[in-house]
């Protein structure tokens, strides 16, 4: 075959080859064209018989407030700053006593047997000591312990243990500036009151002979933990 023709075959078909393409290009727009006017007429159809939204319609008012998101930091504020946008100065607390007690009592105005709590006391640990009272000493090297009175003055206890004695409760204390690790007494104390009144039936009280709240209890663990 003539080397001449054979780049004629080619250069016709190449060019016939582009024109394919373009007519199809053309085609496939002037049908897109055709299908938006048929949709377009048909919505025209289809709301023919509605009137325009209107801000009246849509209750909106001219002199609306633009709409404000809150900030990410607002989910962050805090009850003092939510109402007046300014920081309240922080709620002053209480300086945390040298002494902390608590008291375990008999409920219903009753009387513990004597007996049965000196037992329960040496059970959770405690011994009868120095004042006539018991004592929980943690360790021998140091001063590291609380102890346990009688509510009965003097508040010392018999040095019998046998010997028949009643009393209306016990008040567990500590003094803070004596203990070298004043959490760990801290924490044993609550330990014991809780279990003497499991143990005896008998109920908790604060240093005002009211009844003892575990949220006080907290309150006074943080503020030993950060002194």
């Amino acid at each position: 075959m003539d080397s001449t023709f054979f780049r004629v075959v080619i250069a016709v078909s190449g060019l016939l080859l582009i024109a394919g393409l373009f007519l199809w290009e053309w085609l496939q727009k002037r049908a897109l064209k055709k299908t938006e006017e048929v949709v377009r007429e048909q919505r025209k159809q289809e709301f023919a018989g509605e009137e325009p939204l209107e801000l009246e319609r849509m209750n909106v008012e001219e002199n609306s407030e633009e709409l404000v998101l809150p900030s990410i930091t607002a989910s962050r504020a805090t009850p003092e700053t939510i109402e007046t946008g300014e920081k309240l100065p922080p709620k002053e607390t209480k300086p945390i006593p040298n002494v902390i007690q608590v008291s375990v009592i008999a409920s219903n105005k009753e009387q513990f047997d004597g007996v049965k709590l000196l037992q329960v006391l040496e059970e959770l640990g405690l011994a009868l000591g120095e004042m006539g009272i018991y004592h929980r000493h943690f360790d021998p090297q140091n001063n590291d312990r609380f102890s346990a009175a009688n509510l009965v003055e003097p508040g010392t206890f018999p040095s019998d243990r046998e010997q028949p004695f009643s009393t209306p409760g016990i008040v567990l204390f500590l003094e803070l500036s004596e203990q070298i690790n004043p959490l760990i007494v801290f924490d044993e104390l609550v330990l014991t009151a809780n279990r003497l009144k499991e143990k005896l039936n008998g109920v908790l009280l604060n240093e005002k002979h009211q009844p003892l709240e575990e949220e006080t209890l907290l309150d006074i663990r943080s503020l030993i933990a950060t002194k």
